[in-house]
């Protein structure tokens, strides 16, 4: 049985990633997170962006789906912001994020909370 996970990628025009600070390891990490049961991986990927970043994405492409050697199944979105929008983390139920940044992926390789290895995110960005 394979676990259901969806991430979002998001980058401002400047070619910087949307990441988080997690207050547990202060390292940096993507919004997402697992599915519920029944719930699509386009719900799961709006809900958990609006439950961690406090923003309703204006809309989500599907990029890829990943099937790690863990047996998680990853579904990676492209997310666009609306043209106003503010973080806010204090609705968030797991409180993992303490601020969300606009980075460069090369200036915090050493700070990724999962490895560039397997951050399937910033291999995208990585290949532009």
């Amino acid at each position: 049985m394979y676990r259901r996970y969806s991430i979002v990628y998001v980058k401002d025009c400047q070619d910087r990633v949307l990441m988080g600070r997690r207050r547990d390891s202060d390292k940096f990490t993507n919004p997402g997170g697992g599915a519920n049961k029944n719930e699509c991986s386009a719900e799961c990927a709006a809900r958990e962006f609006k439950e961690e970043t406090g923003v309703n994405l204006e809309s989500l492409n599907l990029i890829k789906v990943f099937l790690t050697d863990e047996k998680n199944l990853i579904y990676m979105y492209e997310g666009f912001l609306p043209e106003e929008y503010e973080f806010d983390t204090t609705e968030d139920p797991d409180q993992e994020v303490e601020t969300w940044e606009w980075v460069d992926p090369f200036d915090i390789i050493d700070e990724l909370h999962i490895p560039v290895e397997k951050n399937v995110i910033v291999q995208y960005w990585a290949k532009g």
